[in-house]
């Protein structure tokens, strides 16, 4: 479950992996523009160091997200676009050394209690990626530079891909004239290398842009991603859906049975797909999350008798059927039994 700004005991829900990108507190985002914003070296801490105590105190895992340049490491002017508050948030920093040296101070403060490191956000978006420096070859570069980095400040550590995002742009950027997955897996990392031999395992956002009433998206973009990971040599690589939901338009315009419906069906037709690890995208947001009131409530336990029904599982069969764009079954058996969830006629 990702948290955008709530810290125990306010979320009511059952997950044992929590997720930081958009985490703020007091409109300060907890990323690198955040906890270095104005002076490289001059770093605040407090707010991020509540949050891995309390997730680690709860027994989750943490994937830290450090993305978001702040505005005095890039000389250029701001091309626009940024969602973070540094407004060169979207844009590589001049010297990749800042970034490094942030990230080793990040990974030895918290040696131990990491699970996984994010290195880019969405980068087939412009949002989170733009400028003249923004090439595959300068992403697999960084890639490449902060894996180093992390791994000599915590080995325990994972490293994971930069996390792209949507059906249609995020594996093949070509075809929208942005940087994708298959882009960054093939580009020089400049050395002796390329992007796909720098991360653990691969980070993906799974939206179905097209609608994201139609979670029947879900097996092209899984089956595209592990094709281009498979073709450069990456077999061994997993894939997490390290974020999902519904987005357009939001979760809590829909009735209440719906949200039930397209949360489980994403949950389950991730899982039986063959992602080892899925993220919910958000709980707290207004739009996408689960709401308030008697919706919360009905939603909330929606997902935490899923979470008993899976978590720490043994899946022994699963399948997912796609009849068209509005229409789906899906199912997982387990050592525990059964679980399923069928769409049929959602709106467009």
């Amino acid at each position: 479950m990702h948290v955008n700004v709530n810290i125990e005991p306010l979320i009511p829900c059952s997950y044992s992996l929590a997720r930081t990108h958009s985490y703020t507190s007091g409109g300060v985002y907890q990323n690198w523009s955040g906890v270095e914003p104005t002076t490289k070296g001059v770093r605040s801490w407090t707010v991020l160091d509540a949050w891995v105590d309390a997730n680690v105190a709860a027994g989750r895992k943490i994937i830290l997200d450090m993305s978001g340049t702040p505005n005095w490491a890039v000389s250029a002017a701001a091309v626009g676009e940024s969602p973070y508050p540094a407004t060169k948030g979207n844009m590589v920093p001049d010297n990749d050394s800042d970034y490094t040296d942030f990230l080793s101070a990040v990974a030895t403060r918290y040696a131990g209690k990491i699970y996984a490191y994010d290195t880019w956000n969405e980068p087939n978006l412009s949002k989170y990626y733009k400028g003249a420096a923004a090439t595959a070859e300068r992403l697999a570069t960084i890639q490449r530079k902060v894996y180093q980095a992390i791994k000599a400040a915590d080995q325990s550590a994972l490293v994971l891909s930069p996390a792209f995002t949507s059906v249609f742009s995020g594996v093949d950027g070509a075809a929208s004239g942005s940087v994708g997955m298959k882009q960054f897996l093939a580009a020089s990392d400049g050395a002796s290398g390329t992007g796909a031999d720098w991360f653990d395992h691969c980070a993906y956002h799974f939206y179905c842009n097209d609608s994201a009433l139609r979670p029947t998206g879900h097996e092209r973009m899984y089956r595209e991603l592990r094709a281009a990971l498979n073709a450069s040599g990456r077999t061994d690589a997993e894939i997490w859906a390290e974020e999902t939901g519904v987005i357009v338009p939001g979760l809590q315009t829909l009735a209440i049975d719906d949200q039930v419906a397209l949360m489980r069906a994403n949950i389950l037709a991730l899982f039986a797909l063959g992602c080892a690890r899925v993220m919910w995208f958000s709980f707290d947001d207004g739009s996408i999350g689960f709401g308030s009131g008697e919706n919360r409530s009905t939603i909330t336990a929606a997902w935490n008798q899923l979470h008993a029904d899976l978590a720490g599982a043994t899946i022994r069969s699963a399948y997912v059927r796609t009849l068209d764009q509005r229409t789906m079954e899906v199912s997982i058996t387990t050592n525990r039994g059964t679980v399923s969830q069928s769409i049929r006629g959602m709106p467009q």
